[in-house]
């Protein structure tokens, strides 16, 4: 089916994940009310579109696509919404007093970690949002509704297709105030997003990087239904990646 855009672009997933995750998508998609075909044959959501891009994300994330627009996801005591400029000054405690959790997030990170300025937390927060209009990662902000200021942020987003152990897989980095890292805390605020992750970027599975000495933070992973990789995963430049828990779509819990 070399013609048309749809067409190429129903290749491209195909390539990418696989003729049955081509079909399920369609599907799933059909089932949120996005038309494939019509019955009068007028032209259906996906020929509607103006640029391959735009069906692609069309296909992949449905109506729910989280770079078009930011969900926001609330509990009894906490509020998660796209992270604004108007956060630096509550973030920077986070950052320039990192607990180990947070110093584990920076792993692999070229910038985001160890502001000890107002504007050095500043220009992080210009480059997330940079970054997520260049559809690289969402950022969210941990706000505590006790309050109305921001506490942390959370990190998502699929890593997309890969040699390695990680393919097709979402990234996940919860950064809070040491304060806040506590069992019931830390499920509360990872049940919001987690219900709504696996749909909003398309992965098979979430992973996070756990500090040894976080232990609240594991006892809360553990019982969303997070569990560790076994044995050190290695990229052929040699960069180790130990340390990671995961958590398969079909496991999660609640």
């Amino acid at each position: 089916m070399p013609h048309g855009k749809r067409n190429r672009v129903f290749n491209r997933y195909a390539r990418e994940f696989g003729e049955r995750a081509l079909i399920d998508r369609l599907r799933v998609n059909y089932e949120n009310g996005i038309t494939y075909h019509t019955p009068d044959k007028s032209p259906g959501d996906y020929d509607k579109l103006e640029t391959e891009e735009e069906i692609y994300r069309l296909l992949r994330y449905g109506w729910n696509d989280p770079y078009t627009k930011c969900p926001a996801y609330e509990s009894e005591h906490f509020l998660l919404r796209l992270v604004s400029m108007g956060d630096v000054e509550a973030l920077l405690p986070c950052y320039s007093q990192p607990t180990d959790s947070v110093i584990t997030n920076s792993f692999n990170c070229t910038y985001g970690y160890g502001a000890q300025t107002i504007e050095e937390m500043r220009d992080f927060i210009r480059r997330w949002l940079e970054a997520y209009r260049e559809r690289g990662f969402v950022r969210w902000s941990v706000v505590d509704k006790s309050t109305n200021i921001a506490v942390g942020t959370i990190e998502l987003f699929n890593r997309g297709k890969a040699a390695d152990y990680f393919n097709n897989c979402g990234i996940l980095r919860l950064d809070l105030s040491g304060e806040y890292e506590r069992t019931s805390i830390i499920e509360e605020i990872l049940s919001l997003l987690l219900t709504n992750a696996f749909m909003l970027f398309d992965c098979a599975m979430i992973a996070a990087k756990m500090a040894p000495t976080a232990k609240e933070r594991i006892a809360a992973m553990g019982k969303l239904g997070f569990h560790p990789i076994d044995e050190q995963i290695t990229k052929g430049d040699g960069t180790h990646y130990d340390g990671f828990w995961i958590l398969e779509r079909q496991n999660l819990n609640g």
